[in-house]
């Protein structure tokens, strides 16, 4: 994770409603930190920092849930690229075979080493529905009470997906 300084007033207009934090003086006042997974080599690339590729806004001191604020616009994208690249996965499907009928959850792996019964759903991204050992196409449904940065620390994707989320990132328009 990266954190990049930008100015407030930059933001796009759907974004305004996050809080200014900082009232010394007008010059902090317009700044904010926006953590994003993509390296400044990588922004530096692509040429901008996106705001599909800002996961959330600190307004504060420290990284900490009382001070961040996370970015729809991310989430949607996350979502989007977990219900189309997650279903060639090879550990889904082979949990899927495993399982034969119901759902398959996706759950973050800031919390990898639970028990399913024992994960909170701000840790379980979506499910898909499995029948006959198979993933249903067009069947996911992402979870709405997903937190990318939640109580059990900041998001941690299973390898192939984080790849794919970042080659999304890296493929975005200018």
């Amino acid at each position: 994770m990266w954190l990049f300084d930008i100015n407030y007033s930059d933001l796009p207009d759907f974004i305004h409603n996050i809080p200014q934090t900082t009232e010394n003086n007008n010059d902090e006042l317009d700044k904010l930190r926006a953590l994003s997974l993509l390296s400044p080599k990588q922004v530096e690339k692509i040429g901008t920092l996106q705001s599909e590729a800002i996961l959330g806004f600190i307004t504060g001191e420290q990284l900490s849930l009382d001070y961040f604020h996370p970015n729809r616009i991310f989430i949607d994208l996350l979502q989007n690229v977990v219900e189309s690249e997650a279903p060639t996965d090879p550990e889904l499907q082979a949990a899927a075979i495993e399982q034969k009928q119901g759902y398959i959850y996706i759950i973050d792996r800031r919390v990898a080493d639970r028990a399913e019964e024992e994960t909170s759903p701000e840790d379980i991204l979506g499910a898909f529905e499995i029948k006959d050992g198979r993933i249903v196409p067009n069947s996911y449904q992402p979870n709405e009470n997903y937190l990318i940065f939640g109580n059990n620390g900041l998001m941690q994707l299973p390898a192939s997906l984080h790849e794919a989320l970042i080659e999304a990132l890296m493929s975005l328009p200018n």
